[in-house]
Order: C-alpha cells, then sequence, then structure tokens
C-alpha cells in the first residue's frame, strides 16, 4: 500500500514539474530563452505580426497640433515641416476638411489639417520566420560594417549666417551658427528626406555638428550651394508691407496651387485674424517692420532696432513664431536711408547677421510698388523678364490692400509660369539661400 502511495506522489510530481517547466517557456522572454542552448538544440523565432508604416508627414511650418479634428479644438502644439508621425486615423470636420490623427508623443495623439499634411502610404511589412540553431554556447559575433568618414576633406561656409544642427535636417535641433568663410574638418555627409545634402562638421573641439549643402562646399571640389530639387531651380514667393483686405484672398491661390510662400510682414490694427491665418496655412511669416517709416527706422541703429523688436514682439505673441528672417524696408541696397543718416545701410547689415537675424533682398520683381494697380499683363511680364536662366529667384510682391489689387489678379499667371520653368516653391527658412543685393 505504502509502495503505490509512494508511486502516486513521485507521478504527481513529475506532471507538477513538466506543467511548470512548459508554462515558463511560454512566458520566458526570447532574450532569456537562448540560455537553453547549452546543447544541441534548433528554435525558431515566430514571424511578427503584419506592421503598419503609414506616416503623416508635416509640408507646413509651423503647423497646429488640435486635441480633435477641426480649428474649433484647442491648440495642445505645434510641429514643423518634415517631422513624419503615426498615422492613427483620419476624419472630416463640418467643413468636409479631411484631418489625420497622429501619434504626436509617445504618449499624447493629436490632430493635423490634410492641408499642410501629407499621409504617406507604403506597403505593410512582415518579418521572416527565422530559423536559427547552435551545437554549443559559444558566442556568435556580427560583423558590423563601418563606412569610412570624410579624410582630410574641409567644408566652408558660403552663407552668412548658417545653422549648425544637431542632425542632417531642418527639423533638427539648432546648436549653433556659423558665418562665411569659415572652415571645418568634413566628418560625414547624409541627405535628408527631400534629398537635400547635409555635411557632418567638427564645430568645436568637443561638438560635431550638421550643415546643410545649399549654404557650404568642400573646398577644392566644385561649389553646388544651390537646392537640387527639380534641377536646382528654386522659387520663394514673398509679399511686403501686409497683412491687409487682400492676404486671404492670396492665401487661397497659393492653397490652390499647393505653393508655400512668405510674408514680410508690418504692424496693422484689427488684422489678427490674418497673421494667423500665414502661419495656419503653412506659410512663413517674417518681419519688414512696425512702422515702415524712413525717418524712424533709418535715423539711428538704435531707431532700427526698436522698430524691429516692435514687429518682432508683436508676431511672436500674435502668432506664436520667433521669426528672425527679415527684410530691411526699401531693401538692403536702398539709397533713401542715407537722407537720414548716410552710410546706415552698411552699419545695419553687418549688425543684423551679428545679432542672429537673415536678411534677404530680391533677385526679380513684379514691380508692383512702381504705381497704383498696374495692369497684370505688365506684372507677370516684369516677372518673365526677371526669371531669365536663374537657379534661385526670389520674388518680390506687394500685400498692400486697394492699391495692389492687381497683384492678386497676376498671382496665378505668376505661379503657373514659374511652375512651368523648372523651379519648385519653397518657403524661406532660416537655412534658405540668401539672396541679398551686392552678393
Amino acid at each position: 500500500m505504502k509502495s503505490k502511495t509512494l508511486m502516486k506522489r513521485i507521478f504527481c510530481g513529475a506532471i507538477a514539474v513538466a506543467t511548470a517547466v512548459s508554462l515558463t517557456a511560454c512566458v520566458m522572454p526570447l532574450d532569456e530563452a537562448k540560455d537553453f542552448t547549452s546543447t544541441s538544440v534548433g528554435f525558431v523565432v515566430a514571424p511578427s505580426p503584419e506592421v503598419s508604416t503609414r506616416k503623416v508627414t508635416i509640408t507646413g511650418n509651423p503647423v497646429n497640433v488640435r486635441s480633435g479634428p477641426g480649428k474649433k479644438y484647442s491648440v495642445i502644439g505645434k510641429t514643423s515641416k518634415g517631422k513624419s508621425f503615426g498615422y492613427l486615423g483620419s476624419k472630416k470636420d463640418k467643413n468636409k476638411t479631411v484631418w489625420y490623427k497622429i501619434q504626436y508623443t509617445s504618449s499624447k495623439t493629436g490632430w493635423v489639417i490634410s492641408s499642410l499634411s501629407k499621409l504617406k502610404e507604403a506597403k505593410s511589412t512582415k518579418a521572416s520566420t527565422t530559423t536559427a540553431s547552435t551545437t554549443t554556447a559559444s558566442t556568435t559575433t556580427a560583423t558590423t560594417t563601418t563606412t569610412k568618414a570624410a579624410s582630410e576633406k574641409t567644408v566652408v561656409i558660403s552663407g552668412n549666417p548658417v545653422n549648425v544642427r544637431s542632425g542632417a535636417g531642418k527639423n533638427y535641433a539648432k546648436i549653433g551658427s556659423t558665418s562665411k568663410g569659415k572652415k571645418y574638418k568634413l566628418l560625414d555627409t547624409k541627405k535628408d528626406s527631400a534629398g537635400t545634402k547635409w555635411y557632418k562638421i567638427q564645430f568645436t573641439s568637443s561638438k560635431t555638428g550638421w550643415v546643410i549643402s545649399t549654404l557650404a562646399y568642400i573646398e577644392g571640389e566644385k561649389n553646388t550651394s544651390t537646392p537640387k530639387k527639380n534641377n536646382g531651380k528654386v522659387a520663394y514667393l514673398t509679399f511686403d508691407d501686409g497683412p491687409s483686405i487682400n492676404t486671404m484672398k492670396i492665401l487661397d491661390i497659393l492653397d490652390q496651387y499647393n505653393v508655400k510662400a512668405t510674408f514680410f510682414v508690418i504692424y496693422h490694427k484689427g488684422m489678427t485674424k490674418q497673421y494667423k491665418a500665414i502661419v495656419d496655412r503653412g506659410h512663413t511669416i517674417a518681419l519688414h517692420s512696425y512702422t515702415h517709416d524712413y525717418s524712424k527706422i533709418y535715423k539711428s541703429e538704435k531707431g532700427y532696432y526698436s522698430d524691429l523688436n516692435k514687429i518682432h514682439d508683436y508676431v511672436k505673441k500674435t502668432t506664436g513664431v520667433d521669426s528672425r528672417i527679415i527684410r530691411f524696408p526699401g531693401g538692403s541696397s536702398n539709397t533713401v536711408s542715407n537722407k537720414y543718416n548716410k552710410g546706415i545701410m552698411k552699419t545695419l547689415k553687418s549688425s543684423v547677421t551679428k545679432n542672429g537675424y537673415y536678411y534677404h533682398d530680391w533677385n526679380v520683381s513684379s514691380g508692383d510698388a512702381g504705381g497704383i494697380n498696374r495692369k497684370a499683363s505688365v506684372l507677370l511680364g516684369n516677372v518673365k523678364k526677371g526669371v531669365g536662366k536663374k537657379k534661385v529667384i526670389n520674388v518680390l510682391m506687394h500685400d498692400t490692400g486697394k492699391s495692389k489689387m492687381t497683384t492678386v489678379e497676376a498671382l496665378p499667371s505668376i505661379i503657373e509660369y514659374i511652375r512651368k520653368q523648372g523651379y519648385s516653391f519653397e518657403a524661406l527658412t532660416e537655412d534658405s539661400v540668401l539672396i541679398q543685393h551686392g552678393r
């Protein structure tokens, strides 16, 4: 009897142990499971489930991220051109505008408008089933291929100033800036999502950084400091002196053609909606002046900065944008300023650069500043003459209400002509090619 009882206990115990081992194997992490391979064992890594690779890429700059699918929902953050987020779904608002739901942060979701973003469709990927076998407990070492960094090559800065970023793309953080003529050791090259080349440089003795190739070149090699998209032909449409009663019409036309532009604004009372719309629709809001009064702006360096700081602070308060992109009233080559302070422009051009601003003039003019409502055909003709064979064009137009109604009329034809010449359209950023008079 005792013998039968003992045998029964042993049998039950064996079942319990086998069950425990079975359950342990089910929950054992893969990196711990490899401990079982001390003897000759074969194991199969199960195929991972199908993974969606759909992404929402931001095309505006900056773009509001909202708590729901519509402009009535609160803004929970902002994002910038080129950034990508996991796609979670889409929904139309009451105006039938499509909004994309994104994984904004690791713990937060949000919504962005489809007109300022793009849903990139991609085939789902599936991990293949892998069979691995080992015969001993020996360690297998993976072979790593290291790309040798560019040796003994020097990057020369051609822009002024130029941002140095933490990574190869405009969406990476700015870690400093440098100026024309400075040289750095080249460590690596890389292209961003838009196909633009970036150079990795030894920025300081202890810090590395990245600069865009459109504002730098490798010493001894052909200077290819123009963007590569569309044969390197880039067009910046710029509007001075707004916002005005024409701003919303201009924005609608730009949306129709899916074109981004830059607005060099001054202060106008009662135009809060227009300032915000420029930013919300993905365009660049830049600084022109607060008063546009030459007698105040160009009286002294102090007078200029007093005016510039006022428009800077107003734009930041109204739109949230800390703009560092400027255009001098009359341009950097104006001579009217000599009436108030001879030589002031030479001082200011050097000063604003040292203070971290990026000033832009133009190399194509619509001529709309030459009179009240000049014929749309004349404005288009001026643009055609100005474009010529230029690789990069900065087109000057004005957003000043009733006196420039024909600028709005001519805008579609101007866009269509420039596009037919093979240009891509971009809004100005701190990394854009600088068009400056006299350079």
